[in-house]
């Protein structure tokens, strides 16, 4: 879906995609791809996009709630 909107706003340069390291977004093929589990990332290596990973930012000061 964020490939389509960038598409449609005429960015079609914009063909990567980052997610955060220890991620889950479902069992989808291109949500293995930007997800983060090392079995379904293992297992499905040959079929899953190439994408940016990066650690989770933790905000310092932020009040838990």
């Amino acid at each position: 879906m964020s490939y389509h909107y960038w598409r449609n706003c005429g960015h079609s340069g914009k063909q990567r995609f980052l997610t955060l390291s220890n991620s889950y977004h479902g069992e989808t093929l291109g949500a293995l791809a930007v997800g983060d589990v090392p079995l379904y990332r293992e297992t499905y290596a040959p079929l899953l996009l190439d994408v940016l990973r990066v650690p989770p930012l933790i905000a310092t000061g932020a009040r838990r709630v």
